[in-house]
């Protein structure tokens, strides 16, 4: 993300997920599973945003491509990001990490078939 040169308009699939007991990794992750066959785990972007007292947005759209049906348009900014890598069996273990200095206002997210993910963020 840290190379954008303009702010970067996404459109995608949005949906608001309850964050209650941490529930939204299991919802999010159905929600990336429906669309992995059609259109590939390397290929989708997550991006979380608009969060609230226990719920969050979240988006998926495509590296590569405009996905079928969408719903919402977003635009983020191209400076300001922090990434972290890492494997998604730890991905909660990540989040903790990220999420302990406080509320963000954009995480974006990738995965690949080796387990490994990639997380953007910028805090409000």
């Amino acid at each position: 993300m840290s190379n954008l040169d303009s702010f970067v308009k996404i459109k995608g699939i949005s949906k608001t997920f309850s964050t209650i007991n941490n529930s939204q990794y299991k919802t999010i992750d159905e929600f990336w599973e429906e669309l992995i066959p059609k259109y590939g785990l390397e290929n989708l972007i997550g991006i979380g945003f608009g969060w609230a007292d226990s719920t969050i947005y979240y988006m998926l759209t495509l590296k590569q491509g405009i996905i079928d049906g969408y719903n919402a348009e977003i635009e983020l900014p191209k400076t300001g990001w922090k990434v972290k890598n890492g494997k998604t069996v730890n991905l909660s273990q990540i989040y903790d990490s990220i999420y302990k200095d406080g509320n963000l206002k954009y995480e974006v997210e990738t995965f690949d078939r080796n387990g490994n993910c990639k997380i953007f963020y910028i805090r409000k």
